[in-house]
């Protein structure tokens, strides 16, 4: 093994200069800057075979094959076939409950397979898991062996396959890199190959900030300095383990600081418009045209449509008309029937026309079986949307990105017909396949060049600038089967090459700038240890003035001074917080009971705490609870317009006129509600409110009481000393018998507040006899109650829960009770914090 000890240029020239071996480089970037450097350092020529990529050095030592090589969209289809016909052999990978979820197990398989060369040199332990590989290994098998494909990947380096007049070969950079190692592990020594590893003679150092915008500002100040002392920009380079995380910052701060960037890194399809109108089409046919899915397809700024006016009215057209989704068949949607009317209606087609070609185009898609049929049906769709012309007329580069889908595209067609394959779900198949592609731009841009870690640890610029490392995203290991956990495998080969590769970039460079921060945007994290160990970090602060902050982030971090960076006292949630109450001074309500048995500490804050301010803490939203208040305010105004009158069957129609009236008018003198919420509170719930009148009304309703007469609303209930209520409306039969009506938004079922309030009532008006008491749901227009049987249970639940309460009343017992029940829509979850934790 050949050891490095002086400078890691100076080496790299000598062997060069020797002519002897042929350097093997990780990466083809870092064997081209080495030929470059040579030719600009030597002022000579040297043959371009004096250095190579280990990729293509690794093809020389690859058996040759008869067969065609397989690749990712051979594999694709393979997958696809297989799960439509063997996935009920797989009881470990692959469960069919989730269906839903199909695509993503397409692109897991697939990522699976080129590992399942090293299955036999695995232990595992679970036989089912077991089996399922061997099932996925052997159906493979058979498939490349009835297509006259091999699996590349499989494929094991030899010697025999080597030309010893291009050798001898030294790997330089071996010990940090995965795929050498494993290939020497393959091929066993040998006189033709040898190995150069650097031995680090400096004392390591990683500077560790606190928040990653610290971090970034640091970095520009040090370009900007180099700026200044005239430092051409291919002396500088930039790393970091997650270059598309952290792209948006650094592109941000490069305009303010007037420092051009250049991303060495492909581009995700995903990120691009061409592929973000792809996606969105695939969310509207998965989502079945949600209001949603049509949104984000219709609305897109960055797409040219060809009439952008007309996908506004759609979308606003379902919004004006209270309409969550539409659908892709035609017999059951209600969004197509309204269209269709409201075209009728103003002689014009304009939305019908568009949403109709919208179904039909997406319904194609989704059937689509072979490959040019499936490209046709997605171009029909695009020229639906944009135009004949498509992307032909927008930037160069999404035009580039469109074709270079189409030809992925027209690969998994030409695969599949190659392999006589017949997919029902190409589509769903394809766009997993786009999820996993990157589109490497053609354009190339000045700048400082950025590349992703440990893709240019090698290159020896003098100014190299290493950020965002961390413990977790430092680590550069291999392992058999990685796609599996730990515990999931008792025994495997393990490569880790973090340490060397950590001592590359620290010692190839002159001037070495490895740094991390505390704090990143997903959270907390740790200094890599290879640092830790060597007592190698040091933390950096910058002044405050020093900082540059905008206004938002000041604005954010004076919030954060009065809540999460606020100095902490006792967590009252988990301890008991005394101040006991006399049962004989406290009044009981229906809130207070029902919220003490869900959470004391609820129930605390409720009355104890807070004092009703609760909505202090609360963001600024559109609220249900007024939109429940507003319901009831227009059941009891039509109440009250007939307090004392007899209301019956034959003025319905009157009945029905008045409360839309009444509905109206009070939503046209609202001032809390938006123009959007008015149209969907009149649109979803009017019929309810009819139906509170028809259903008392109606003979052939099962809530049927015959003609009544309203008598109060919202009737106290205060008399009794130990509890308090208020009913919303109480009404009278014919006979003089009364009934109790309370209003209730959502869908919910019947609680012990009905019988609770039959209590108090008759306690209030013994003279007064209740005959029943009824919720009514405005979300779906009906009423609620109990028979007699789940009405003495309600009995017995109520008087446990109030014996309950007065007990930990009494107590001093507030120490909250969290469950996934209590704690999903509680309003004080930002106060608690056991479920909702803000940090």
């Amino acid at each position: 093994m050949y050891i490095v000890y002086m400078s890691f240029r100076d080496e790299i020239f000598r062997l060069l200069d020797d002519g002897g071996a042929t350097l093997v480089f990780p990466t083809e970037n870092a064997a081209r800057y080495w030929l470059s450097a040579y030719v600009r350092s030597r002022r000579c020529s040297i043959l371009a075979s004096r250095a190579m990529a280990f990729d293509r050095f690794k093809e020389l030592f690859s058996p040759k094959r008869e067969q065609r090589p397989s690749d990712r969209i051979y594999r694709l289809a393979f997958v696809s076939s297989f799960l439509e016909s063997k996935k009920t052999e797989m009881h470990y990978l692959y469960d069919d409950d989730f269906h839903d979820y199909h695509h993503r197990f397409v692109s897991f398989l697939v990522g699976v397979i080129p590992s399942l060369r090293d299955l036999d040199d695995v232990y595992i332990e679970n036989k089912v898991l077991r089996s399922d590989l061997h099932i996925l290994k052997n159906a493979y098998s058979s498939f490349l062996s009835a297509n006259g494909l091999y699996e590349p990947l499989w494929e094991k380096p030899s010697l025999e396959n080597a030309d010893y007049s291009k050798g001898p070969y030294m790997l330089v950079g071996y010990d940090a890199d995965v795929q050498m190692q494993r290939f020497m592990k393959d091929i066993g020594e040998t006189e033709l190959i040898s190995v150069s590893t650097l031995k680090c003679p400096i004392k390591p150092k990683y500077l560790k900030f606190f928040t990653v915008e610290s971090e970034i500002e640091a970095l520009f100040r040090q370009l900007q300095n180099l700026k200044h002392k005239h430092v051409p920009t291919e002396d500088i380079v930039v790393s970091t383990p997650d270059v598309e995380a952290l792209r948006p910052y650094l592109e941000r701060r490069s305009l303010e600081y007037n420092t051009p960037l250049s991303f060495m890194r492909s581009l995700k399809l995903s990120e691009t418009v061409p592929g973000r109108y792809l996606f969105s089409v695939r969310r509207c046919i998965s989502e079945n045209l949600s209001f949603n899915s049509i949104e984000a397809l219709l609305l897109d700024s960055s797409l040219p449509y060809r009439d952008m006016q007309v996908n506004r009215n759609l979308v606003r057209f379902m919004i004006d008309h209270n309409h969550l989704s539409g659908s892709l068949a035609f017999s059951s949607d209600d969004l197509f029937k309204d269209l269709a009317r409201d075209a009728h209606e103003r002689s014009d087609e304009s939305m019908l026309e568009l949403y109709r070609s919208l179904k039909s185009a997406l319904a194609a898609i989704r059937k689509a079986r072979g490959g040019d049929e499936l490209i046709r049906d997605i171009h029909g769709l695009t020229a639906l949307l944009l135009g004949n012309e498509e992307f032909s007329a927008s930037d160069p580069m999404d035009r580039d990105v469109y074709s270079f889908i189409f030809s992925k595209l027209a690969e998994i067609s030409t695969a599949l017909k190659a392999c006589s394959l017949d997919l029902g779900s190409l589509f769903t198949i394809f766009m997993g396949e786009v999820e996993q592609l990157s589109y490497v731009s053609q354009q190339k841009k000045d700048g400082i060049r950025v590349y992703e870690y440990g893709q240019d640890h090698l290159l020896d610029v003098p100014h190299h600038f290493l950020i965002g490392l961390n413990d977790s995203n430092a680590n550069v290991r291999d392992v058999d089967l990685g796609f599996l956990e730990d515990h999931e495998v008792q025994k495997r080969n393990v490569i880790d090459v973090t340490s060397e590769l950590l001592s590359y970039y620290q010692s190839v460079s002159a001037h070495a700038w490895i740094s991390g921060s505390e704090t990143s945007y997903s959270g907390s994290q740790s200094s890599p240890s290879f640092f830790v160990k060597q007592n190698a970090v040091e933390d950096i602060a910058l002044p405050d003035s020093e900082l540059v902050y905008e206004k938002a982030d000041l604005e954010s971090f004076a919030r954060a001074c009065k809540t999460s960076l606020a100095p902490r006292g006792a967590d009252l949630a988990v301890d008991c917080l005394g101040n006991p109450k006399d049962p004989d001074d406290v009044k009981l309500s229906y809130t207070s009971i029902s919220t003490y048995v869900k959470c004391p500490y609820s129930e605390f804050l409720r009355t104890g705490m807070t004092k009703g301010a609760v909505d202090d803490f609360e963001p600024s939203k559109q609220d249900d609870r007024e939109i429940g208040s507003f319901l009831h305010e227009v059941v009891q105004a039509f109440m009250k317009n007939h307090l004392g009158q007899l209301l019956d069957s034959s003025k319905m129609e009157i009945y029905h006129t008045e409360i839309g009236n009444i509905l109206d008018k009070m939503l046209e003198e609202n001032r809390i509600f938006d123009i959007y919420t008015k149209a969907s509170i009149r649109g979803r719930y009017l019929e309810s409110l009819k139906n509170v009148i028809t259903l008392l009304l109606d003979p052939g309703s099962k809530n049927y009481i015959g003609p009544f007469i309203p008598r109060k609303n919202e009737q106290s209930l205060n008399q009794n000393k130990s509890f308090t209520g208020s009913i919303d409306t109480v009404i009278e039969g014919q006979d003089g018998q009364i009934y109790l009506l309370d209003y209730k938004k959502g869908v919910g079922s019947a609680t012990y507040q009905l019988v609770l309030y039959k209590r108090l009532f008759e306690e209030a008006f013994p003279d007064k006899v209740v005959r029943d008491c009824f919720f009514f749901s405005m979300k779906d227009g009906s009423f609620k109650g109990f028979d007699a049987a789940k009405w003495a249970e309600q009995e017995e639940k109520l008087d446990a829960d109030i014996k309950h309460t007065l007990s930990g009343y009494s107590e001093g017992n507030w120490i909250a009770t969290p469950s996934k029940e209590s704690c999903q829509l509680c309003r004080e979850r930002a106060i608690c914090r056991r479920r909702f934790n803000l940090q």
